[in-house]
């Protein structure tokens, strides 16, 4: 076990490298040795599947072989697929990277909490700060809530403090650059990011509304909690954590706006140097050079995820075959032209949310959905489809007891599971997800 864990050391570096070289010149040479490479690694990461994880595995495989044998694809075109999801897997560990050289400011950030706990709401605090962060380091962001929050807080309020928390992280995702979601949803729908965030950011306020008027956020704080000293904000130091976030914010929008490299692919291709670099500036290189070993590490705390998301991205590859080969997607695009827009969009939401559910991953419903409906004429403007799409995502990671945001918080409240975590969601997500369904049929019928 030992040995295949240091193999998948080597393994995901080279899996980098040989995917942007792929990404920039296309050679077959090297897509055979990223083949190679990910079967390899697909072999090490199923050693730690679960029984969900297994029977998983074991659909998608059976799946993936059945629709390559309808599709009648030959060998090449069938092993190709295996890297489908190659690019998530990479992103998933090395873009946290950009969040290295923030970690030295995060003192000056509680100094500005330190502040603002005088006059507003520890619970409004929270969940303002999970978002904020969230857009700069992403799911690390929840954790830290936690830590900063939970002790200023009596027990009572801790079912407030993770609803919050875990609604701001979901919607945070909707908006931010650095997640996966928003850059596979522009990759594949065609639109830029600078089309598409303006409709998250509009779902992600409304969603924010409707979430302070859902929940109370009056809470008595306890005594030695207030007693806390005074310190003085250093904005400069502020300055200098936000302004190169910014930046590589730009670097990422021009990019994408002056090459035909997909967002996630330009994110890949950057997000190292520039985090390097970033550190190196800052004198904080030891650190980054921590936080990268530890990203590589790390990927054996995702073996049982990416197993199921190696072969589901597979099965998606074998599916496409399928489609291409046959007339399954004219009857797709005569269901979606024949079917009012309001029940497509349940049926959506109800698919994605009740595959979450049973154990699925959300990237791989997400990458699913995308893959389908991207392939037919859309049914409703593509800007309002990949959001829809993202918000079908982030439902299912915060209401399913398998998701990595629910598993992880039930470590750090004692006395709640997973499930009970995602329950306290549903009725947040019932009345959202309807007022949300109905307004997307409204405008698309326009």
């Amino acid at each position: 076990m030992v040995m295949l864990n240091r193999l998948a050391f080597v393994v995901i570096p080279l899996l980098l490298t040989l995917y942007l070289a792929h990404t920039v010149w296309g050679s077959a040479a090297v897509e055979g040795v990223m083949i190679i490479l990910t079967v390899l690694l697909y072999g090490i990461a199923l050693k730690d599947a679960g029984r969900t994880e297994a029977i998983l595995n074991g659909l998608f495989l059976v799946g993936a072989l059945v629709l390559i044998r309808l599709s009648g694809a030959g060998f090449t075109e069938a092993v190709t697929g295996m890297t489908t999801m190659v690019n998530l897997i990479l992103f998933i560990l090395f873009v946290p990277l950009i969040s290295s050289p923030i970690k030295a400011y995060l003192p000056d950030v509680q100094d500005v909490l330190h502040h603002l706990k005088q006059k507003v709401s520890p619970l409004t605090l929270s969940e303002g700060f999970t978002f904020v962060m969230s857009l700069l380091i992403n799911l690390s962001s929840v954790p830290l809530n936690t830590r900063i929050f939970k002790g200023d807080l009596p027990e009572e309020a801790y079912p407030r403090l993770i609803a919050l928390q875990n609604r701001a992280f979901g919607l945070a995702i909707l908006v931010t650059p650095v997640g996966a979601a928003i850059t596979l949803t522009v990759s594949y729908t065609g639109v830029s990011y600078l089309g598409l965030v303006p409709v998250q950011l509009a779902v992600a306020g409304a969603a924010l509304v409707l979430s302070r008027m859902m929940v109370n956020r009056s809470v008595s704080v306890p005594a030695d909690a207030r007693e806390e000293e005074e310190r003085a904000v250093n904005r400069a130091r502020l300055v200098k954590m936000f302004l190169p976030f910014l930046l590589f914010l730009a670097v990422l929008v021009t990019f994408e706006l002056r090459s035909d490299f997909g967002m996630m692919d330009i994110i890949l291709m950057v997000v190292v140097p520039y985090s390097l670099i970033w550190g190196v500036l800052t004198g904080q290189f030891g650190q980054w050079k921590t936080d990268a070993v530890s990203q590589v590490k790390g990927v054996t705390g995702f073996f049982r995820q990416f197993s199921v998301i190696l072969i589901a991205g597979w099965f998606i590859a074998s599916l496409n075959l399928y489609l291409d080969s046959g007339d399954a997607l004219l009857y797709l695009a005569a269901f979606t032209a024949g079917v009012p827009v309001f029940v497509i969009l349940v049926l959506i939401m109800a698919v994605m949310v009740g595959a979450s559910l049973i154990g699925i991953h959300q990237f791989v419903i997400l990458v699913l959905f995308l893959e389908l409906f991207t392939s037919v004429e859309p049914f409703m403007p593509m800007p309002l489809l990949g959001s829809f799409l993202m918000i079908g995502m982030v439902a299912g990671m915060l209401l399913s007891p398998y998701s990595g945001l629910n598993l992880m918080v039930q470590g750090s409240f004692p006395g709640y599971t997973s499930a009970s975590v995602a329950r306290l969601q549903w009725r947040f997500m019932a009345v959202f997800l309807t007022g949300l369904v109905m307004v997307y049929s409204l405008i698309a019928m326009m």
